[in-house]
């Protein structure tokens, strides 16, 4: 039976161990010029020398996965129970919401709920982290196959709508349902918003170097409300029509208002030609 961990899930601690690893390789990188002598600012380098290491540190990764499929495919008992619960989450609400139900949206019995997981919250939890994999999994491809530390964050946003619009039972569990079950699922949000500031690495390198992972919680919580705020409002389905917004939450403090404006018109245009 599994052990119910909130930063248990498998790509989350990946996440939190490539962010720690990032900041020392830019640390070590960014500290010295080729000749072996000492640099004295960050800033000094341009955007594409930081993204460039950040992409190097997850390449090396030996426990990044290869592209992951953007639809919750189900090949085992476990699963399908991981899969039932967020389902069944998401149509009811958490609190109403008990192991019959989940066994009746899986088909199996009682019994077989329980060799697996010892809760409705181990299981709801459970069905949560491994939708984070998912994302976290085919975030990595994007981020790595982008021109750009934008375009990266671009690209990632249409790729987790894509996710979204496929998988929409997972985004309303992990995003609004998980807040109202209590401190134990708060400290999973926890631990998947903090997976999530890797992406803001290059960033800080538009900025001073102290400022240094100073905008990580305010950027990302921002970036989660207005999620929250379109899913509770308006529905899962529809994310895509907010990336610009969501952009615009990530790259404004790094990049300033002019310069983030200019990326996301010329995304716009980009994604207008294409479709047209």
């Amino acid at each position: 039976m599994r052990s119910l961990n909130p930063a248990g899930s498998k790509i989350v601690r990946e996440q939190l161990e490539l962010l720690t690893d990032c900041r020392h390789a830019l640390r070590r990188r960014l500290a010295w010029d080729d000749g072996g002598h000492p640099r004295n600012s960050i800033s000094a380098h341009p955007p594409c020398v930081v993204y460039a290491v950040v992409i190097a540190v997850m390449r090396h990764a030996a426990t990044i996965r290869e592209a992951q499929p953007r639809r919750f495919v189900v090949h085992n008992t476990y699963e399908q129970i991981q899969l039932a619960a967020v389902r069944v989450v998401a149509a009811k609400g958490y609190h109403e919401t008990s192991v019959r139900d989940i066994c009746a949206a899986a088909n199996i019995s009682a019994r077989s709920f329980h060799e697996h997981f010892s809760s409705k919250e181990e299981a709801v939890f459970s069905g949560v982290e491994v939708g984070a994999d998912r994302v976290m999994g085919f975030s990595q491809q994007v981020y790595k196959s982008s021109p750009s530390w934008p375009d990266a964050i671009w690209d990632g946003m249409y790729a987790y709508a894509e996710w979204a619009k496929h998988e929409p039972a997972f985004a309303r569990t992990g995003i609004v349902e998980l807040l109202s079950v209590g401190p134990t699922a708060h400290e999973l949000v926890k631990s998947l918003m903090d997976a999530f500031s890797i992406f803001l690495q290059p960033g800080y390198d538009l900025l001073e170097p102290s400022a240094a992972g100073s905008l990580d919680q305010a950027v990302t919580q921002r970036f989660f409300e207005l999620l929250y705020l379109h899913i509770t409002e308006h529905s899962i389905e529809t994310v895509s029509t907010i990336i610009p917004e969501l952009v615009r939450t990530i790259l404004t403090p790094f990049m300033g208002p002019q310069a983030t404006e200019q990326f996301i018109a010329r995304r716009e245009a980009t994604t207008r030609r294409g479709s047209a």
